[in-house]
């Protein structure tokens, strides 16, 4: 099963010329291990093939640091709001160690099994805690706040204002197909709150024959 994961993560990096090192796949593997072993005992996630995981979970999450190295975007705080299982905070901080990465969910079991994974085996730039997005206020303020699979565009622009630093992104990771009226809620949203959309980073995954189309959607303030 770790081959089958590892060879199916690196195969979707390549495409962005990302090469984990052997630590810092030992670390990943690690983390896929510890979410089949705790999706026994509380619901984390639904994708638990190796190869689909791979490429779904983590090769997504990793589309930021694409986006970032090819924009020479530097990021020194990151907050991942509504973690999860440590998606996208986990391989973002496996794989960018300078970012300092702190994972946020609502769900105390969520937050305190992502903290344990960056104790166990670990990941100094990530950190965890039950908390909520709107709920916090700079500072800290953050560069990059991540919203992969949580809320519409309007509802994230919200929660992050008070949170983000100046000429910092809100990046959320969407499917290519958003609703008309969720682009128009989000566009009004964004105008009230003095945000403007960056560039879309594009990209597309591939699990096996099918291929589904991605997209970061980047929401800054000057």
């Amino acid at each position: 099963m770790a081959d089958r994961f590892e060879s199916a993560l690196r195969g979707a990096l390549a495409v962005w010329g990302i090469v984990p090192s052997a630590e810092q796949m030992r670390l990943l593997r690690a983390h896929f291990a510890a979410v089949l072993a705790a999706n026994r005992r509380f619901n984390l996630t639904r994708v638990t093939e190796p190869e689909d995981a791979a490429v779904t979970l983590y090769a997504d999450s990793l589309a930021v640091v694409a986006w970032a190295e090819r924009l020479g975007v530097r990021a020194r705080i990151v907050l991942d709001a509504g973690t999860g299982a440590g998606f996208p905070a986990v391989p973002v901080a496996v794989m960018q160690p300078r970012w300092q990465v702190t994972a946020i969910d609502a769900t105390r079991k969520k937050a305190d099994f992502v903290a344990d994974c960056a104790r166990d085996p670990p990941v100094p730039n990530l950190t965890a805690r039950h908390a909520r997005v709107e709920q916090i206020h700079a500072p800290p303020a953050y560069d990059l706040i991540l919203f992969k699979a949580v809320a519409k565009i309007e509802q994230c622009l919200h929660w992050s204002q008070h949170a983000l630093a100046r000429g910092g992104y809100v990046v959320l990771y969407k499917t290519a197909r958003i609703p008309p009226a969720e682009e128009d809620a989000g566009r009004r949203t964004a105008g009230r709150l003095g945000y403007h959309e960056a560039d879309r980073f594009e990209y597309t995954l591939r699990r096996g024959a099918e291929t589904v189309p991605r997209e970061l959607r980047l929401f800054t303030r000057r």
